[in-house]
């Protein structure tokens, strides 16, 4: 008897066994085709279908059934013409070699790729897309699935957010280089970004400072910062690329500057772009100028012409705080640009002041465009070895003679 309710339990167990595969099998077998489920939403058409995904975590396959944005009744008047648009959807679905994709929050995805694709950006690069990602999309996307972040939906981020244009367009940019990598490793297939409506951006006020405001700064100013600004002067490189400058970047020989690489945050990164890495022809009075700044300058590991009391890099904030603002606000400078509704006013100036004086002195548009560092993109070795024009020979001439303080001894 014993034996025979034996045998019974494990037919009723092996029964049960069977039965539970048999639903977990109809439970993830993937339909050979769906035309999934049509939602009339008033002005647009709305689908949903099945989708086998993976977990990223735990790795196993579930299946989904997402509600989607299709498209609005004015792209597609008719169900007709709607269902069509479904089954192209549906098309990469109903293959027969179909398997399924990874579905990953948007917050899962975000944090692993900061750990293992943005750690390769530039130090300064990465500021900001941090900031991007933890002060704006994570807590809007966070837990959305990536296949769930239309264009749609996009867009009406976009359009209801509170920051200004310019950072709108940047938060954009940061995501876009973000699904790039999404779309590599198979995370989705769809790109959001195409077709947004971006804000327009309205052009900030900005300051330049005149050539009468430039010698005044220059003359004011205490070595070796009164050298630095010189340089920017004279050549218009950006604050980061004069921070940047080391000794053997300074040619006394044949009068040059090489832009080679930048500073930012107290860290040595390579210049803005490509196309930033350059040579500048520069002034005899301004070599001079150079070669007594390179006599006095603080030794330090990474030869620097400038660098901090202690030999780091400079940290260009601080450096703005403490030097060059004081400045200003001595000359009245910083208080007349507050009034003109310039809040700041930095080391760009200088550079715009650069520009202004090239184009008031008919220098040819190709020598303007290289010695603001933009030109088209090239290699190293082209940059490295273009040789400096006469054009830009003698506007490095002019613009030493006209910021040369005739009245400080020290540069003479």
């Amino acid at each position: 008897m014993q034996d025979s309710d034996s045998r019974e339990d494990v037919r009723s167990t092996a029964n049960e066994a069977i039965l539970l595969a048999r639903k977990a099998a109809r439970s993830m077998a993937r339909r050979r085709y769906q035309k999934g489920q049509l939602i009339d939403d008033v002005d647009r058409w709305l689908a949903r279908w099945r989708v086998d995904v993976i977990d990223p975590v735990t790795g196993k396959v579930k299946r989904t059934r997402p509600t989607v944005f299709l498209a609005s009744k004015k792209d597609c008047p008719t169900k007709r013409l709607a269902q069509r648009e479904l089954d192209k959807r549906l098309r990469e679905i109903n293959r027969d070699d179909y398997r399924p994709t990874t579905v990953a929050p948007f917050e899962y995805f975000a944090e692993r790729w900061m750990k293992t694709v943005m750690i390769h950006h530039k130090p300064s690069t990465q500021v900001s897309e941090r900031s991007h990602i933890r002060v704006h999309l994570i807590p809007s996307f966070g837990t959305w699935p990536l296949q769930q972040i239309t264009t749609e939906v996009l867009q009406a981020w976009v359009s209801s957010h509170s920051a200004n244009p310019k950072t709108v367009r940047n938060i954009i940019d940061t995501l876009s280089v973000m699904w790039t990598t999404a779309t590599d490793w198979s995370y989705v297939t769809h790109n959001p970004i195409k077709g947004l409506k971006m804000p327009k951006q309205v052009a900030p006020k900005t300051y330049s400072f005149s050539l009468e405001e430039t010698l005044a700064i220059i003359q004011k100013a205490q070595e070796p910062w009164k050298t630095l600004f010189r340089i920017v002067a004279e050549t218009g490189i950006r604050s980061g690329e004069v921070a940047g400058l080391r000794i053997e970047d300074f040619d006394p020989i044949n009068l040059t500057l090489s832009v080679r690489q930048s500073v930012w945050n107290s860290q040595v990164q390579t210049p803005k772009s490509t196309n930033a890495i350059r040579r500048e022809a520069i002034s005899r009075d301004l070599a001079d100028a150079i070669e007594k700044a390179i006599a006095r300058a603080t030794p330090n590991e990474h030869g620097l012409i400038f660098a901090g009391k202690t030999g780091q890099p400079l940290q260009m904030i601080h450096f703005m705080n403490r030097v060059f603002r004081p400045l200003l606000e001595e000359l009245g400078i910083r208080q007349k640009a507050k009034a003109m509704g310039i809040k700041q006013c930095g080391l760009h100036a200088l550079r715009r002041m650069n520009g202004t004086q090239m184009d008031e002195q008919g220098v040819p548009i190709a020598t303007r465009v290289d010695r603001m560092g933009h030109a088209h993109p090239s290699t190293t070795l082209v940059h490295y070895t273009k040789p400096i024009d006469e054009a830009s020979r003698r506007f490095a001439d002019r613009m030493g003679a006209l910021l040369n303080p005739e009245t400080d001894a020290s540069l003479q």
